[in-house]
C-alpha cells in the first residue's frame, strides 16, 4: 500500500509540474524550475572550465531535453510503484503476480507512443483515413 501511495504521489507531483510549465505562459514548476537552475548552473561552470560556444550554443536544447527525459522516467517509477505495489499486473501463464521486471516492461510498453499498423495511417498520424477509390480507365 506504502508503494502504491508513493507512486501516487510522485505521479501527481510530476504531471503538475508537467501542466504547469507547459500550460502556463512563463511559469516552470518547481521540479522543472530546480532541475533546469540545476543543469544551466552546470553548464557555465563547464563553460568557464573548458570554454567553447558549444554548451552556450546548445544549452536550451540540453536542458528541455534534461527535463523532458525527467519527465518520462518519474512518471515511468511512479506508475511501477503503483503496479508493484498491488497486484494488478497478473503473469496469464502462471497465474501469479509480476515481479518487478515484469511490471517495468509492461509500464515501459504502456508508456511507448502506439505506431498505427499501416503506412496510411501512419502518415495521417493514427488518426481514422478516408480513402477514396482509384480511378480507373472506364472511370475516366
Amino acid at each position: 500500500m506504502l508503494l502504491i501511495l508513493t507512486g501516487i504521489v510522485l505521479l501527481l507531483i510530476v504531471q503538475t509540474d508537467f501542466i504547469i510549465t507547459a500550460l502556463s505562459g512563463g511559469r516552470q514548476g518547481a521540479l522543472t524550475d530546480r532541475l533546469s537552475f540545476g543543469c544551466w548552473r552546470l553548464l557555465q561552470r563547464l563553460h568557464n572550465r573548458f570554454g567553447g560556444e558549444f554548451l552556450h550554443d546548445y544549452s536550451g536544447q540540453i536542458i528541455m531535453s534534461l527535463v523532458t527525459l525527467t519527465w518520462l522516467l518519474l512518471t515511468a517509477l511512479a506508475w511501477l510503484l503503483i503496479l508493484v505495489g498491488g497486484t494488478a499486473l497478473v503473469m496469464q501463464s502462471t497465474g501469479e503476480p509480476a515481479n518487478w521486471v515484469q511490471s517495468l516492461f509492461y509500464v515501459g510498453n504502456a508508456l511507448q507512443p502506439w505506431v498505427p499498423p499501416t503506412p496510411s495511417r501512419r502518415m495521417a498520424g493514427g488518426g481514422s483515413v478516408a480513402r477514396l477509390p482509384r480511378p480507373t480507365a472506364s472511370s475516366c
